[in-house]
């Protein structure tokens, strides 16, 4: 996600990986709502939160809260290089 940050249209800003982090998750919640539209991403933050004092693998904690596998996602978006930011919000 850093490298592709590069992409991202700074606008001022030092440190753009802020907006992309929520562009992030925004299409994580998209994917999460695509497969299950009564599961999405706050189920998550809502188990995470309750847990707040433990640490847990958060793509296993997603499947197991919400039945989407997030691996090919999470490869794509946060460990690959995404050429045009902008298909985060698609």
């Amino acid at each position: 996600m850093a490298e592709s940050s590069e992409n991202f249209p700074k606008e001022g800003s030092k440190s753009d990986i802020y907006p992309l982090g929520a562009l992030f998750a925004y299409k994580l919640d998209r994917e999460i709502q695509a497969q299950n539209q009564k599961m999405s991403l706050d189920r998550v933050f809502a188990v995470v939160y309750r847990n707040r004092s433990r640490e847990f693998d958060l793509q296993d904690l997603i499947k197991k809260e919400t039945g989407y596998d997030p691996k090919a996602f999470f490869q794509k978006y946060l460990y690959g290089k995404v050429e045009h930011p902008e298909e985060l919000l698609k």
